[in-house]
């Protein structure tokens, strides 16, 4: 442990190039060799969260961080950040090695990973982990936004509710004359069963159907928008219908949920 840290006076040669150093010691030490026993490799994962833990008491108190204020060199809240991101680059990179170990050893290295870096720098593996899903929430929101503006919609109108396409065999939900959510992929009536083309309504809605016509097969969710027996309901959008739209499980509960009586629904 003696390598872990070296006395510099200048924190751009310590917090930073100590945390690279000690990471390629700890490598090296817990993770040679992907065959090791099962009493080596406890030892090896056990290790990886002492070398971090290890590391952070002497870098707190090393004489880098202590010098800093009189050295001019950034403050403590740049010195703490600095070490916050350290600390989150040596997981994200014993992570990474964890991968190298049997599945069962990976997922302890990863908690005791965690667990150290929660110590040397707290709460860090929820923060980042939220920041992950923000930015990742926030891409999702823009290409749905982009999709939005470029979205095809075809002749159906923006008064229609539900949004049924044959020929490119989709269907899609409005609200304010706005395509809501992505267009799902559907199957509608086969030949001699076409879906009915033109201005419907939805008329009633029956959680859990069947079709008495057809031998009683399942029709979860149906949301009929003819007086004859056509509806959105669950099925394999796979296979062509006997004139019903096919949706799959969760799109068919989110139609079931969103559309009501009354509402539009266009066929083109």
């Amino acid at each position: 442990m003696a390598k872990m840290i070296k006395n510099s006076p200048s924190l751009g040669e310590g917090v930073a190039s100590d945390f690279a150093e000690n990471q390629a010691i700890v490598f090296s030490m817990y993770f040679k060799s992907r065959n090791a026993q099962p009493f080596t490799m406890k030892r090896r994962i056990k290790g990886i969260a002492a070398a971090i833990a290890a590391f952070s008491v002497l870098a707190v108190g090393s004489p880098i961080v202590a010098s800093a204020q009189s050295a001019g060199v950034p403050n403590a809240v740049d010195i703490t950040n600095q070490i916050r991101n350290d600390t989150w680059k040596a997981r994200n990179d014993l992570h990474k090695e964890a991968e190298k170990l049997d599945p069962n050893s990976a997922q302890k290295a990863k908690e005791l990973v965690d667990g150290a870096a929660n110590a040397v720098a707290p709460g860090i593996v929820d923060e980042k982990n939220k920041e992950a899903q923000e930015a990742k929430d926030r891409a999702e929101a823009e290409r749905l936004a982009k999709e939005r503006e470029n979205f095809d919609y075809g002749s159906c109108p923006p008064t229609a509710a539900a949004c049924v396409d044959l020929t490119k065999q989709r269907t899609w939900l409005q609200k304010n004359g706005k395509v809501f959510g992505p267009a799902r992929d559907m199957s509608s009536g086969a030949v001699g069963w076409e879906t009915p083309k033109g201005t419907h309504r939805v008329v009633r809605k029956v959680k859990n159907e069947v079709s008495r016509p057809f031998n009683n097969a399942p029709m979860p969710y149906s949301v009929y928008f003819t007086n004859n027996g056509i509806a959105f309901h669950e099925g394999n959008p796979n296979l062509w219908s006997h004139g019903c739209v096919h949706l799959r499980h969760d799109d068919a509960v989110q139609y079931f949920d969103e559309l009501q009586v009354g509402d539009v629904v266009y066929v083109y």
